[in-house]
């Protein structure tokens, strides 16, 4: 199995830090959360407070969204040049 990017929303809730978890101990993992500083993460595993702090070069396979709210207007939009390698991430774009 190759190692994939899973980019995940969500990831500091309840649900969303056991699937950390278990991706990150054979993926790469990279959390979208409000939170500056989330405690209790999975070792190795990446937290961004903004969608559009990933790097456009950095590809992404997954993506997973967990959140029970929007990340709001402070998050800002992904632009329309960064797609993380994914055709279905509208809802990441709001």
């Amino acid at each position: 199995m190759s190692v994939q990017h899973y980019l995940i929303t969500g990831g500091t809730g309840f649900i969303g830090r056991a699937l950390c978890r278990q991706l990150a101990q054979q993926h790469r993992v990279t959390v979208v959360s409000r939170q500056a500083r989330p405690t209790g993460l999975a070792e190795g595993v990446r937290c961004l407070q903004r969608p559009q702090q990933l790097d456009p070069n950095d590809h992404v396979d997954v993506v997973i969204n967990l959140a029970g709210e929007s990340l709001g207007p402070a998050a800002g939009p992904i632009p329309a040049s960064r797609n993380l390698v994914c055709r279905d991430c509208a809802a990441l774009r709001h």
